[in-house]
């Protein structure tokens, strides 16, 4: 029997919460509220559970001890996919030149990588203009510019224009 989205989504807030230490006061935000804000509003929003999966679970190779082979056993291949397209590598040094491999790697990863790397950097946005920090805000800035540029003209989810306002909203904190 194949596990609902639901008990999925739980699955993965239990290992995300027994692999992630307690945020600390010097983090720019803290891990868990955000994946659990991402994939919450992929699920109100009606996207396929292994979308809602990837948004709950997209930094969970970059900032938790959780593996890839662990997400493929637990969520499948297709999440695992998702994942790996939204982490950073951050051997690449240049803020410019990391935001453009990201987001190029989420695009040739196919929409549903591109969708829940969007939703994270919304998220981003409501977060950093709640606590007024203006550096991640231009960070937001830089990756919702790479999105909207380099996304194919194939995918045209409203995700899109609603990174599309927020950006407009936010640009006076350029990158």
């Amino acid at each position: 029997m194949e596990k609902t989205l639901d008990l999925q989504f739980e699955t993965g807030l239990r290992l995300l919460a027994e692999k992630t230490g307690m945020s600390d006061l010097n983090a720019r935000k803290p891990l868990l509220p955000h994946v659990v804000r991402v994939g919450s509003f992929l699920y109100k929003k009606g996207y396929a559970d292994t979308i809602v999966l990837g948004g709950l679970l997209h930094d969970a190779l970059e900032w938790t001890d959780i593996t890839a082979g662990e997400l493929k056993e637990q969520f499948g291949a297709d999440v695992l996919r998702i994942v790996k397209a939204c982490t950073k590598d951050d051997s690449i040094t240049d803020p410019q030149e990391k935001t453009n491999e990201l987001i190029t790697r989420c695009v040739v990863a196919g929409e549903e990588a591109l969708i829940v790397k969007t939703a994270d950097i919304l998220d981003s946005y409501y977060y950093y203009a709640k606590v007024n920090n203006q550096d991640q805000l231009a960070y937001c800035n830089r990756n919702a510019k790479a999105i909207l540029s380099m996304k194919t003209v194939d995918m045209e989810d409203v995700i899109f224009m609603e990174l599309e306002q927020t950006y407009k909203t936010h640009a006076a904190y350029s990158a």
